[in-house]
């Protein structure tokens, strides 16, 4: 790839960590492109993360990002980099759910105290998709390869007693939260 190419990709970044971000996606490009890798499997990344991965594979050419976080609405995805004419399965992103439930039920941990916890025990963020509190405590997202340490090791979200088991696909249900609209009235400066 000219040099000049590769600094047009580097420079859909906007600082220097999205650049750092930018280069280590061209390099799983190239390794699927030119090495002939047959794909290359991410962390869970942001929305401006993929957003950047997705752009990257376009400018490059012959790959794509394919995006799954383990439900459809999934705001932290998981990509596979994969050559344009390759197919692949959910499985293939290995994205397992926890549900935690709080043994006290007078009052819940908040998205802090989860991602707190899961931080706590030493786990990278990228390997965290998304949180989802639920009406009895939270479905977490994250790397198959962290579920078994997690369900041995998490005990406690902030001061909250936890319970942790695997949850298949089939039993999470996600249901948006119910907006409410508002109408404010600002005094003009």
């Amino acid at each position: 790839m000219p040099v000049d190419h590769k600094e047009s990709l580097l420079n859909l970044a906007r600082n220097a960590d999205e650049r750092l971000f930018a280069a280590r996606c061209l390099d799983y490009v190239r390794a699927v492109v030119k090495a002939k890798k047959a794909v290359v499997l991410t962390g869970f990344l942001d929305p401006g993360q993929a957003g950047l991965l997705e752009d990257i594979c376009q400018g490059f050419g012959g790959a794509r990002a394919l995006l799954w976080g383990g439900y459809r609405e999934a705001e932290r995805r998981r990509a596979l980099v994969v050559a344009e004419d390759n197919q692949w399965y959910e499985e293939d992103y290995k994205v397992g759910i926890l549900q935690i439930v709080p043994l006290r039920t007078d009052s819940l941990p908040g998205h802090r105290d989860y991602l707190g916890s899961l931080t706590g025990l030493g786990i990278n963020r990228d390997k965290i998709g998304d949180i989802v509190r639920q009406e009895k405590g939270a479905a977490i997202f994250a790397a198959k390869e962290i579920l078994a340490f997690l369900t041995q090791n998490l005990h406690k979200v902030g001061r909250y007693p936890v319970t942790v088991q695997l949850l298949d696909e089939a039993g999470f249900i996600f249901s948006a939260p119910e907006l409410v609209e508002k109408v404010v009235t600002a005094a003009s400066p």
